[in-house]
């Protein structure tokens, strides 16, 4: 492939990864190296989201619809073995110099299996990362086990590739790239974001987002019974953004809707808001609710409290503006009075961000471009730390 010239394929398959590679993205484009590949969510029949990306001025290049996957384990097991045979094919015909993969996400196994195989050079965002509760967390060090290349969001994450064998010369702290955004926000109004969501005036609500704790059995269950229970009698309004395409997200999901059907004056479900409109609601929401990643990475920099429900995000760095809790009705309500108490929300306005300084993306830009112009990177081998001294037999 000549060298200097040959594309950068980036790799999106939901709305949560396209929020924190756009801007990745656009630094590619704006040189002429960017080459798309969107699978995943953003092509369900049902609540397709490549407009999205389409309207924020990107072509999409590649398009592999996957089965849907929301309802078992067998179905995502399926989409994977299909993601793979069709980005392989796609790959092959267009054979960039590196391809970019963020997260942990089962599309993002798919894609980094099929790069492997066809020996191109994987980037991988996001890496090192821990979250105890979620099938994810497998998947997301075995895409760092294909990478060559990692760009991670905090020291122990890099800490940890290295002790997972990766070269400390292949691992670059470069911050959360989804930080990027919130640091160049410039939000709805409160009275924008009520009108967006169809009430004629601003009032304090709650951001809810739950997702499938694919890892621990009967979680997923116990959980949003319980979540639900609490904000069943919280009276406060309530926004709620529709659960990811894991096993068990069609449920939640419709459990969702139900709830919403039940307090239709107070609370909105959305399947997606949009990164702009997520963003803002985060700045004007009394905190944020559920198990979601935002709540830990997007939320304390914009000094906003979180409710961190259950395991699904244990073992990732939490900062002090950040209550985690079960996932029961009690812990869930304690959690809530101590996010609402006014020294607590103070506290949350000033905490330090965990996650990078608002400026990884255009690290991640300069760093890809190099490698992609840079000789081929010849076999990866494993990174074995200098010997322990020998201290006698056992």
């Amino acid at each position: 492939m000549a060298s200097g010239s040959s594309p950068i394929c980036v790799v999106t398959g939901s709305r949560a990864d396209y929020g924190l590679l756009a801007r990745v993205m656009r630094g590619l484009a704006a040189v002429g190296r960017l080459r798309l590949l969107v699978t995943g969510s953003h092509l369900d029949p049902a609540n397709p989201t490549v407009g999205e990306i389409e309207a924020d001025g990107f072509t999409v290049d590649i398009r592999l619809p996957l089965p849907a996957t929301g309802g078992d384990d067998l179905a995502t097991a399926r989409a994977v073995g299909v993601g793979v045979a069709g980005i392989a094919e796609a790959l092959h015909d267009d054979r960039p110099a590196v391809v970019v993969i963020l997260g942990d996400r089962f599309e993002a196994l798919a894609a980094a299996q099929a790069a492997f195989f066809l020996d191109v050079p994987i980037a991988h965002i996001h890496g090192g990362e821990v979250t105890v509760g979620s099938l994810d967390d497998s998947t997301r060090h075995a895409i760092s086990k294909l990478a060559r290349w990692h760009f991670v969001s905090n020291a122990g994450a890099r800490d940890r590739l290295i002790r997972m064998g990766e070269a400390p010369e292949t691992v670059w702290l470069t911050g959360a790239p989804g930080l990027d955004d919130v640091a160049a926000l410039e939000p709805l109004s409160a009275e924008a974001v009520a009108g967006e969501l169809g009430w004629s005036e601003p009032e304090p609500f709650l951001l809810v987002t739950y997702h499938p704790v694919t890892n621990v059995p009967g979680e997923t269950d116990a959980g949003i019974e319980a979540l639900l229970a609490v904000l069943g009698d919280d009276h406060r309004r309530i926004v709620i953004t529709g659960s990811n395409a894991d096993a068990g997200g069609d449920a939640l999901n419709q459990r969702l809707a139900a709830f919403a059907d039940a307090h239709p004056d107070r609370v909105r479900v959305r399947p997606s808001l949009g990164r702009h409109r997520y963003l803002s609601a985060i700045t004007h929401c009394d905190a944020v609710v559920g198990n979601s990643s935002s709540g830990l990475i997007e939320a304390p920099f914009l000094g906003k409290a979180t409710v961190n429900i259950g395991s699904r995000q244990e073992g990732r760095p939490q900062a002090a503006s950040v209550i985690s809790c079960a996932p029961t009705v009690a812990d869930i309500t304690a959690a809530l009075a101590d996010a609402r108490s006014p020294t607590f929300l103070a506290a949350a306005q000033n905490v330090a961000s965990l996650y990078g300084d608002g400026r990884s993306s255009q690290r991640i830009v300069d760093l890809l471009i190099r490698l992609a112009d840079a000789p081929p990177p010849g076999p990866k081998r494993f990174h074995d730390p200098e010997p322990e001294a020998d201290h006698g037999p056992v």
